[in-house]
């Protein structure tokens, strides 16, 4: 509790159409409460990477001080791509 740590993750699109992202979050509540991407949570990040190109996101796991549940967790952070207009 009250700690963090960001990484940050390149999406790359090496197809030939533009791809549209979002992310899921599955596994313990404090992955599901407090993964951030882009300073936004996980489930308002979005994102379309041209084709050939790619983004830079960070991901950020904020835990605060109140989080009354710690110990060993697990978590899955997932980005799913659809063919964007």
């Amino acid at each position: 509790p009250g700690n963090s740590a960001t990484k940050t993750v390149v999406i790359t699109n090496k197809g030939t159409a533009k791809i549209y992202f979002e992310t899921s979050v599955n596994g313990d509540d404090v992955f599901r409460d407090y993964i951030f991407l882009d300073n936004g949570t996980w489930r308002q990040f979005n994102t379309t990477v041209d084709k050939d190109g790619s983004k830079t996101t960070s991901v950020k796991l904020q835990v605060p001080s109140t989080y009354s549940n710690p110990g060993p967790k697990t978590g899955t952070l997932i980005f799913w791509g659809t063919p964007a207009q």
